[in-house]
């Protein structure tokens, strides 16, 4: 099965305006197309719960930084010394985390490796307003090396550019 990673900001506020109905009118075309692949994500407030909500009832893997993180039921929550690893090399200044924002960015690593960390996603839709900031910025350096593309929704054109990358990969 095809898998992508529906990943972002936690806020989705820009500039006063709620971002989440906009999301959602760009997405709405491509949901039918995109349940037919594997959704990943973290189960964080925001874009990520948004995208996770867009994808129902289609298939899901949420990758947790903790069991139980923002109540969520998901099993994947179990974070491995190779995961850590992986999360600190990606990262730009490894020396500054803790172990908590290791488990935080070692999630992102299975959001785009998987959970054997071994079979990357195909694509990444996202939502951030900074690519360079946070746990999305984490998962788009690792897609970067990986090159697998990637569509951040903050930018008018994405959408489009997501649906023909659609039309070309079905």
């Amino acid at each position: 099965m095809k898998t992508y990673a529906g990943i972002g900001s936690r806020d989705l506020v820009w500039e006063g305006v709620d971002q989440a109905p906009i999301i959602v009118e760009k997405m709405t075309p491509y949901m039918e197309v995109l349940r037919e692949f594997m959704l990943y994500s973290g189960g964080a407030s925001g874009a990520d719960v948004l995208f996770e909500m867009l994808h129902y009832p289609g298939e899901v893997k949420i990758f947790l930084p903790y069991k139980g993180f923002n109540k969520s039921k998901s099993k994947y929550y179990n974070i491995t010394q190779e995961a850590k690893d992986l999360a600190k090399h990606y990262h730009p200044a490894p020396q500054y985390l803790n172990d908590n924002n290791i488990n935080f960015l070692a999630r992102d690593c299975y959001q785009v490796l998987g959970y054997d960390l071994k079979s990357p996603i195909d694509f990444i839709i996202c939502w951030t307003p900074n690519e360079l900031q946070g746990g999305t910025s984490q998962a788009l350096r690792i897609a970067k090396d990986y090159d697998i593309p990637y569509f951040n929704l903050f930018h008018d054109d994405a959408h489009i550019k997501l649906g023909k990358y659609l039309e070309n990969v079905l």
